[in-house]
């Protein structure tokens, strides 16, 4: 019996990076403190996969990069939204 793949939104990733660009591209140790989420135990590697597409972050972590960018967490998961629609300045 084997479990079926999780779904992996294919724009969350450059999505997250352009979050932290428009922060100020915040270092890894700065990003973790910013999203304030110290019951995940975030390590600085999982930002990088976040970002990198190798993770999904957690419900509540995803849930703080759309607090911290006024982005809703549908925009963020939804493939249908590109990255460049979320950050035309």
């Amino acid at each position: 019996m084997g479990s079926k793949p999780q779904y992996r939104p294919k724009l969350l990733a450059d999505k997250l990076h352009k979050i932290r660009i428009k922060l100020g591209e915040p270092p890894y140790d700065d990003m973790i403190v910013l999203l304030d989420v110290p019951e995940t135990g975030l390590k600085k590697n999982a930002i990088h996969y976040y970002e990198n597409g190798k993770k999904n972050p957690p419900l509540n972590v995803l849930l703080r990069y759309s607090e911290l960018s006024t982005i809703s967490v549908n925009d963020l998961i939804d493939d249908r939204v590109s990255a460049d629609s979320l950050f035309r300045s």
